[in-house]
């Protein structure tokens, strides 16, 4: 087996700017959230399965609005993601 199989992985939440019109950018800022499980000690660039030491994006929340609350879609996202990424580290600990 090679090393890539066997490496333990972890899971972490990665945010990007969402993909939107050119004059809603500053007026209603939006962002992406993903949970993804990366190799040990990889660092992604980017919320995609093809980024370096990307094993899989487990979720993902786009087009979250930025507000200026913690009710907002962007917050209640971020936390969604922390509570499914630390879930998934217990759970492969407790495989291991």
């Amino acid at each position: 087996m090679s090393d890539q199989t066997t490496a333990p992985s972890r899971y972490i939440v990665q945010t990007a700017a969402a993909a939107q019109k050119r004059s809603w950018q500053w007026r209603h800022p939006r962002r992406r959230v993903a949970v993804m499980e990366i190799e040990s000690g990889a660092q992604p660039r980017m919320i995609s399965a093809r980024a370096r030491g990307v094993r899989q994006v487990v979720r993902t929340w786009e087009c979250c609005y930025v507000g200026r609350t913690a009710a907002c879609q962007y917050a209640r996202a971020l936390r969604a993601a922390e509570r499914l990424a630390a879930d998934l580290d217990c759970a492969t600990l407790l495989a291991l």
